[in-house]
């Protein structure tokens, strides 16, 4: 692995990332999550002092904030076609591996028989 696809496999995707913390609070009320995310990326605060949502909000926000600035300072530098090249192959998967599970999810929300799930997976 060369040095930027290991800067951004170790900075920038482990920045954006969600974490487990992030996902149970997603899955306990999601528009509060969104809410919450949405106004620390637009540089708002929410909640006071803690920042919204046990204080984790602002950890997030500068952790996915650093990983910003490092994308952003790669795709700035002679690294740029390279950096566009990783970070779009990275979309691509989290896009085709993102529908898949939405797909198994409806289906087994809709009981449908295990025949149609190995068939969506197989698509």
């Amino acid at each position: 692995m060369d040095r930027t696809s290991e800067l951004l496999l170790k900075a920038v995707r482990a920045g954006v990332s969600l974490r487990t913390h992030d996902i149970e609070q997603f899955e306990d009320d999601p528009l509060e999550f969104i809410r919450v995310d949405l106004a620390l990326s637009s540089g708002g605060s929410v909640g006071g002092a803690g920042g919204g949502m046990g204080g984790v909000g602002s950890e997030a926000s500068t952790r996915r904030q650093a990983a910003a600035d490092v994308l952003q300072a790669l795709v700035g530098s002679e690294y740029r076609t390279e950096t566009t090249e990783i970070v779009g192959t990275w979309i691509q998967t989290g896009l085709e591996e993102g529908i898949v599970v939405l797909c198994r999810r409806v289906m087994s929300l809709c009981r449908m028989p295990v025949s149609m799930v190995t068939w969506a997976q197989s698509q």
